[in-house]
């Protein structure tokens, strides 16, 4: 795989946080269809910084393990979505 694929199956994390837990989810997840959308949700609680630091960490941490971003995974900012 090249870049990641829009039009492939892909497998999905809703996360609000990023640890070890959300990594193993990740890697599992990624086994299924070879690509993952980690959506993020932000909340009105969270400093505007939040998400662009968080989204820091888990590319760089990611990365460390070889995944690339836009290749293996994407990140995407949702709402607060209650389901």
């Amino acid at each position: 795989m090249e870049k990641f694929n829009w039009s492939s199956a892909t497998e999905v994390m809703y996360i609000d946080s990023w640890s070890n837990t959300e990594l193993d989810i990740f890697k599992k997840l990624l086994t299924k269809t070879g690509q993952v959308a980690i959506l993020f949700k932000t909340t009105d609680n969270d400093s505007p910084y939040y998400m662009s630091a968080t989204k820091g960490t888990i590319i760089s941490e990611l990365a460390k393990l070889d995944y690339e971003e836009n290749k293996h995974y994407v990140i995407l900012e949702v709402p607060n979505i209650n389901a």
